[in-house]
């Protein structure tokens, strides 16, 4: 629906997912077990996330590929017990955490 520029990753990655959480049309996912990446990629299709027909398959190849839900697990295991708002607590301080193993510098 719309196109952004941002001046970090991080930044990017806390607007798409507050877009997703305040969105109505996007609300069922919410309803999804977090780490079930075939469930919210389908839902993300059906909910008319994306008009590439393979949306889905392709969201999903690309998870796999490079491991990414490894991220999601960690995240999910960090918050067990949290109260939602602490989520992108959490979040910021396993990017920091993988930056910091990477090499990189804090931003």
């Amino acid at each position: 629906e719309c196109f952004r520029s941002y001046q970090t990753d991080d930044s990017s990655w806390r607007d798409h997912s507050d877009f997703l959480m305040n969105n109505p049309r996007y609300a069922f996912l919410f309803n999804l077990d977090p780490s079930d990446y075939k469930a919210w990629a389908t839902g993300l299709k059906s909910a008319g996330y994306a008009t590439d027909r393979r949306y889905a398959d392709r969201l999903i190849q690309t998870i796999e590929r490079y491991h990414l839900e490894q991220y999601t697990d960690k995240v999910v295991a960090m918050g067990k017990g949290q109260p939602q708002r602490d989520f992108a607590t959490m979040l910021d301080r396993k990017i920091e955490a993988d930056r910091r193993a990477r090499g990189i510098q804090p931003t």
